[in-house]
């Protein structure tokens, strides 16, 4: 008879094969409904071979091996397959152009790639395809400098970037080894990570800068919470680098402050302070306090995918939703930095309040979640994880009509679930234990 064991590493290799057949097909504009077909099926087998992995009794070490050889090999082969193309972002093009502007000593944040004043700066490579051209750059000074550092080992080369991004991947991969090793984990969730089909998606097919955040928040957890001893002033450092990779990580920070005592607490805030005194000092040089870019035109227009928020901007207008929304989101960050409880929980149900409060939640954004999503596997986050890449149908409407257009009735697939399954866990928590990853 098959065991578990046997059953999960074949689900692997289906999981794996379906994400290397769909980008072998390739992503020519009248196809991304495939792709949405695709990727929902990746999702259901990998929540198939999760709840096997579930079921080992012991997982020993050739298991380990035989998921992590899957998982590197299926990354590879993606890397190979899709080469130097970006069938669902174009970030990576804004990547490169602002490690070229850094590298010609011009401030990135101060000027917008259309900027006639860099004329002389464009190329057919990568200037024509940046997305919104008309504003300067939203990406912190940490992402700046791998962007800088790529563009001046390599130039203008995407393969590059998307090579150095796989580094940071793998950098996550063995960082969370260690951190679920050390906090009791069970390998198993680690299985999970690794070939959780929206990580792929986002950081081996479309080079989201992301990936370079994520190790450092996992190394803050592993430091303060995990390790023999609280390291406060390296852990103060590693989430100074995360939160100026993407500020989302700041959703975090009550939380880790609440947990640190007094001294720690200001060795925390010193490493923290001592990173973005160090990460912005060179380009507060280079071109004054200009250092944020186009961050309030995102905070103030953007929106994607999202649910609660979207309710509020329909009743009150843009701009009072906004509002509302942050200092809901507030109230609920506080709440659940004070509260007692599990703090891997706590963090994730921290996250959860960005998740229902924020009127932009692209697919990307939720990989800051994932490794709390497999070490405390709460079945309202599995189902956002395994489902949300179905958001990528704004594509097929793109590609069909030129407009972008979010489907209604497919955000209804997305979170009707999420609130239904979050309702039930506030009105009958003991329904759902922590399984063996804790």
């Amino acid at each position: 008879m098959i065991g578990p064991a046997t059953r999960s590493l074949v689900l692997a290799g289906m999981l794996a094969s379906l994400l290397l057949v769909m980008v072998g097909w390739g992503f020519e504009p009248f196809k991304p409904l495939g792709f949405v077909i695709a990727a929902t099926s990746a999702g259901a087998l990998w929540l198939a071979m999760w709840w096997q992995t579930s079921r080992i009794e012991r997982i020993d070490a050739g298991h380990i091996l035989g998921f992590a050889a899957i998982a590197v090999t299926l990354r590879w082969g993606l890397l190979a397959l899709a080469g130097d193309s970006f069938p669902l972002s174009d970030d990576v093009y804004r990547y490169l152009w602002d490690g070229k502007m850094l590298a010609n000593g011009i401030n990135p944040f101060a000027l917008p790639p259309l900027a006639s004043e860099l004329q002389s700066l464009r190329d057919n490579v990568v200037w024509p395809f940046i997305n919104h051209p008309h504003l300067p750059t939203i990406y912190p000074p940490a992402a700046q400098l791998v962007f800088w550092g790529t563009y001046s080992l390599f130039g203008l080369d995407l393969m590059a970037m998307k090579l150095v991004l796989s580094v940071f991947e793998i950098a996550t991969l063995a960082i969370l080894w260690i951190w679920m090793r050390r906090s009791g984990i069970e390998p198993t969730a680690w299985v999970a990570f690794a070939l959780c089909p929206l990580l792929i998606i986002e950081f081996t097919i479309s080079t989201h800068l992301d990936v370079i955040g994520l190790p450092f928040l996992i190394g803050t957890w592993l430091v303060l919470f995990s390790g023999p001893q609280r390291r406060p002033f390296l852990a103060g450092m590693l989430f100074g680098v995360a939160v100026l990779v993407k500020f989302l990580a700041l959703i975090f920070a009550p939380l880790l402050l609440w947990e640190l005592r007094r001294r720690e607490l200001v060795a925390f805030i010193v490493g923290a302070a001592t990173t973005v005194v160090a990460l912005y000092a060179p380009l507060v040089i280079l071109g004054g306090f200009d250092v944020f870019g186009s961050l309030g035109t995102y905070l103030a227009q953007w929106h994607a995918n999202g649910s609660l928020a979207y309710v509020f901007i329909y009743l009150f207008g843009q701009e009072v939703a906004r509002w509302l929304s942050a200092v809901l989101l507030i109230g609920w960050v506080a709440w659940h930095a004070v509260r007692r409880g599990d703090v891997y929980e706590r963090l994730l149900w921290t996250f959860a309040g960005f998740v229902v409060l924020s009127p932009t939640i692209f697919p990307w954004y939720l990989i800051w979640a994932l490794p709390l999503v497999v070490a405390r596997p709460l079945p309202p986050f599995v189902w956002l994880a395994a489902i949300f890449p179905i958001t990528y149908d704004v594509l097929v409407v793109l590609y069909a009509t030129g407009e972008w257009t979010e489907l209604w009735y497919i955000r209804l697939l997305v979170y009707l679930p999420f609130f239904g399954l979050l309702l039930f866990m506030r009105r009958w928590p003991h329904t759902w234990g922590i399984p063996r990853y804790a």
